[in-house]
């Protein structure tokens, strides 16, 4: 059957993706102007994990799912804004709990170290154990898997 249509004859698979672009930027849309979730804890949820593509958390609940994955891309709702902004795990709160198998040290050392990752080189808020007879930061850091990029100064490790 022949279509009197005389706009431009488009492939299916032009439509389609046309049809999916402009469904995106409606939904990107939707999903910034009419954003009124709630975290289940109650509160407002104002943080977003790219990396997980769940729903969107407090800042307390996002730092309870991410112990193991500081290096996920997360970004923060920025009210005065009215979008979201890239943020990282270490400017939210989280940090990484080394020497004790992620249980809490009696004698912790904050420290921070820089990571670089497959998307960008991230800086990671870590608690070493300072017991004294607790393994060196080293030697802690390699146990969690990251290893040194340099022998000199221990600050940058490849996750």
């Amino acid at each position: 059957m022949a279509s009197n249509n005389e706009g431009p004859n488009l492939e299916n698979h032009e439509v389609l993706e046309m049809y999916l672009g402009i469904e995106a930027i409606l939904n990107q849309c939707a999903w910034q102007v009419g954003r009124s979730s709630v975290c289940p804890c109650g509160k407002p949820s104002l943080v977003h994990c790219n990396d997980c593509r769940g729903p969107d958390l407090c800042q307390k609940w996002i730092l309870n799912a991410h112990p193991d994955k500081p290096f996920h891309d997360v970004q923060a709702w920025s009210v005065a804004l009215n979008y979201y902004t890239h943020t990282t795990f270490y400017h939210l709160g989280l940090r990484i709990k080394l020497g004790h198998s992620s249980d809490v040290c009696p004698a912790p050392r904050l420290g921070r170290r820089e990571a670089i990752t497959p998307k960008a080189i991230k800086t990671v808020a870590v608690e070493f154990c300072a017991c004294p007879n607790g393994a060196s930061e080293d030697d802690q850091i390699k146990a969690h898997g990251w290893w040194p990029c340099t022998r000199i100064l221990f600050v940058h490790c490849p996750s």
